[in-house]
């Protein structure tokens, strides 16, 4: 069976994420943060999958990408995300050690389902 790439199943990816979330409930900590801890983990997540450089672009491609909204959980219902705020706790999670152990268990559960990384293509020098 061929790995399939976690870019092109999103939807697999967002299930995964939701569940290590889940199973680290317990240890998610929403005190120090601005956002929930879930959507801060997953925006990361949807930066690194999607090659969206800052919290700032994230926040302005929420508004017209459908498919980051659902992957964030966010519906019109939702206030909009802040980026500075964003920014910020997306450091804190990161810095203590929460992002390290949701992307471990994450990656854990992605290779059992048989996803991989995506390819990334080698630099040449000039």
């Amino acid at each position: 069976m061929t790995p399939r790439d976690l870019q092109s199943d999103i939807a697999l990816v967002k299930v995964l994420a939701d569940r290590t979330c889940a199973e680290l409930a317990g240890v998610l900590d929403p005190a120090p943060l601005a956002n929930p801890p879930e959507l801060v983990l997953k925006a990361i997540l949807l930066c690194a999958l999607h090659d969206v450089r800052s919290a700032e672009r994230l926040c302005a491609a929420l508004e017209d990408n459908l498919m980051f909204r659902w992957f964030l959980d966010a519906d019109s219902r939702n206030p909009r995300l802040v980026p500075d705020l964003l920014e910020r706790d997306c450091q804190k999670v990161l810095a203590d050690g929460l992002g390290p152990r949701f992307f471990t268990r994450l990656a854990r559960s992605a290779r059992a389902a048989g996803l991989s990384a995506p390819k990334v293509p080698e630099q040449t020098s000039a």
